[in-house]
């Protein structure tokens, strides 16, 4: 995945598969039932994802917001049954930008 993101970037093939070699390497899966209240919940404040990659399977609730712009814009990923987002954290940001 790392190798077909370096040459959607147009980056050389092993660009961010070098970039994480030296690094901590975790998978985390999450998963969060369905809320009994959700008229008494809030979202998650404003952040970036710290990590290089993140695959999101949305339900058909969605909820996920992304920024464009340099954040100045708003937008709201619209669920795709059965698609993932594929987000591209913090540390993937950092080593394309050099």
């Amino acid at each position: 995945m790392l190798q077909v993101l370096s040459e959607a970037m147009d980056l050389e093939k092993e660009a961010l598969t070098k970039a994480c070699v030296d690094m901590d390497q975790k998978v985390v899966i999450n998963y969060y039932p369905k809320c009994p209240h959700p008229d008494l919940t809030l979202g998650l404040k404003r952040h970036t994802d710290p990590g290089t990659i993140t695959l999101l399977l949305q339900d058909q609730v969605g909820g996920l917001q992304a920024t464009r712009d340099n954040g100045n814009t708003w937008i709201t990923v619209q669920p795709v049954q059965g698609a993932f987002v594929v987000n591209l954290g913090d540390h993937c940001h950092v080593s394309t930008t050099y």
